[in-house]
């Protein structure tokens, strides 16, 4: 190989601190994608915002597409809905393309979220313990009557739990509190 062909090689190489934040980053994305499927949301979601959040400027869909290596396919779906938990935000620019930001208040997308879908899951949890309650299957399929008042009381303090971090959410200590552990 010729010393011009060598040398452009290593012109157009990364420096290895580049690769060596890159692939930092798409570890860390990695982690944060496994963790908040814990959360209920895929490994994609956690990537892109990892990307989306720690970016010093927005991002475009391409742009995120090749960070992640994966397909548009899987990114489009999962910005859209990124966007409806108000995780992140999105600018036009030049009128086609949309950038990507990070909503920045971290503690209010949290009490979304839990307004929303977390809400959603006890009450629908609350409604199959009723139907059962009130069916005669407890007694056709052998039930333990204190189990079913025990399992009850759970998931009506799950809800008061979640109620109550809610309500309390709008207090201005809170944050400061999750700062503060943080």
């Amino acid at each position: 190989m010729s010393q011009k062909i060598k040398t452009l090689k290593q012109a157009v190489k990364p420096a290895k601190s580049t690769k060596a934040s890159s692939s930092a980053l798409s570890e860390l994305s990695d982690a944060v994608g496994e963790f908040i499927r814990y959360w209920g949301f895929k490994r994609v979601h956690g990537q892109l915002w990892t990307h989306i959040y720690l970016s010093k400027s927005p991002l475009s869909g391409a742009e995120l597409t090749r960070a992640l290596n994966v397909s548009k396919a899987l990114v489009s779906p999962a910005l859209a809905e990124l966007l409806d938990f108000k995780l992140i935000e999105c600018q036009e620019t030049n009128g086609r393309t949309k950038k990507y930001s990070a909503n920045p208040d971290v503690f209010n997308v949290i009490k979304t979220i839990l307004s929303t879908r977390e809400r959603n899951l006890i009450k629908n949890a609350q409604n199959k313990f009723e139907l059962l309650e009130i069916s005669k299957s407890k007694e056709e399929h052998g039930l333990d009557v204190d189990r079913m008042v025990n399992l009850g009381s759970m998931i009506t303090s799950a809800g008061f739990a979640l109620e109550f971090i809610i309500h309390n959410a709008e207090d201005e200590k809170i944050p400061d509190l999750f700062s503060q552990i943080v």
